[in-house]
């Protein structure tokens, strides 16, 4: 087992890469609400029950309780490691370099599924507001460029955007679910249909989704301001927000007579005066925007991050840019679905999330909660990814097992000696 542990000297210092360190808590804290809301919040808690029915207000009661080790383990990550690639650092420091090699791979890999993913969903949800845009593959892309650009901009700039952004979002949600109480009831709640095995766990999958985003910001660890404190408050702050909107959002669709659309911003606002729903519509709208950015910019930090000293800052953004095209071009060709993206999102963060969670148990030498949960909750969400998920599960296996295996050939090595 690596020596290093979360209390050494080497863990607290982290080599943090960027020296403005300008990220506050309540900036922190809006980066995460974004980055996990999302898209998410304004289609998948209709899809949730639509597929669990009834059930689907406790599918996401159980993800929220799953959520916060997730976002614990990942703020302890950013914590000690606060850097760019403090991902990929704490498997290093756990499992070897071998493995953090291959967990920035698929780092590197499903940013360029999960984006242009993102996209999709947005470019959907921007066609139901006007129908004056191109397909959705170009307007996927045209969101893309756009967030590349905005990744450029100074850090101070881009928190206030996402600050803005976010709370014109949140007030047109609080307000799309008032203006639809007198259309709501209880009874409703029972008419979406019986929930069944297959549904619950199409739904919790799907639901699992929209929690991602807790690892992007960890991504910003160099840039932030006093991570051992920011970090943790930021957490705090952020996970009770992210867990309240979904479940609120998705008891709100619930309650809604059943026929409607999934998309939650359009089925609330469905029985209000044309003007007023278009602009419910509009400002909805721009969470997505801003969440697309919020992940976007993570991509960029850490594809610059890997090519540092090998080439420009403007290249990487470049080869980034190529990599969402050909995503977009196969999705617009048919070659892959939506629903084949977010399956592959999944499995690919699921990974990366597997392999941190034994990362920090081997250097904690103990297994926490957290971990556990969050191996646990992997594997399982893994399982239910089809072909992309045992695709990946296996490979979690054959490295795990890699890594004992080189360890205890190490540890014969020095014995002999």
């Amino acid at each position: 087992m690596p020596e290093q542990t979360l209390d050494s000297p080497p863990a607290q210092a982290g080599g943090a890469e960027v020296s403005s360190r300008q990220w506050s808590a309540g900036q922190l804290t809006q980066m995460y609400i974004s980055s996990v809301l999302g898209a998410g919040i304004l289609v998948v808690p209709g899809i949730s029950v639509k597929e669990a029915g009834w059930a689907a207000p406790l599918v996401w009661v159980v993800l929220a309780g799953i959520c916060v080790c997730i976002a614990q383990m990942f703020a302890r990550i950013s914590m000690e490691f606060p850097t760019v690639s403090g991902v990929t650092d704490v498997i290093r420091a756990g499992m070897g370099p071998a493995n953090a090699n291959f967990a920035q791979g698929v780092l590197l890999l499903v940013y360029a599924v999960g984006n242009p993913a993102m996209a999709i969903a947005t470019a959907y949800y921007l066609g139901a507001v006007t129908d004056a845009l191109p397909p959705v593959p170009i307007t996927a892309m045209i969101l893309m460029l756009l967030s590349l650009v905005l990744a450029g901009l100074n850090d101070r700039i881009i928190a206030r955007i996402q600050g803005v952004s976010l709370k014109i979002a949140m007030v047109a949600l609080a307000l799309s679910i008032v203006l639809a109480v007198p259309g709501m009831s209880l009874a409703n709640l029972g008419r979406h249909g019986a929930p069944t095995l297959a549904g619950v766990l199409t739904a919790a999958g799907v639901a699992f989704y929209a929690y991602l985003g807790w690892e992007n910001v960890s991504l910003l660890g160099g840039s932030v301001h006093d991570p051992r404190r920011t970090f943790p408050r930021a957490i705090r702050r952020a996970v009770p927000v992210v867990a309240i909107t979904y479940l609120a959002a998705t008891l709100a669709y619930a309650a809604l007579p059943p026929g409607g659309p999934t998309e939650l911003v359009p089925a609330l606002t469905a029985a209000l005066p044309a003007p007023l729903r278009l602009v419910l519509l509009i400002a909805s709208a721009v969470a997505i925007v801003a969440a697309t950015n919020a992940w976007v910019l993570g991509a960029t930090r850490l594809y610059v991050h890997a090519v540092r000293g090998r080439t420009s800052e403007t290249r990487a953004k470049g080869v980034l840019a190529l990599t969402y095209a050909a995503t977009l071009a196969l999705f617009g060709a048919g070659v892959v679905t939506h629903s084949d993206l977010l399956a592959w999102t999944s499995a690919l963060f699921m990974s990366v999330y597997a392999l941190c969670s034994v990362a920090l148990a081997r250097m904690q030498q103990r297994w926490s909660l957290q971990a556990v949960v969050v191996l646990l909750s992997s594997l399982a969400i893994l399982a239910s990814r089809g072909v992309a998920g045992l695709i990946f599960a296996v490979l979690l296996v054959v490295v795990v097992l890699a890594t004992r295996a080189t360890e205890a050939t190490r540890s014969t090595g020095k014995a002999r000696k």
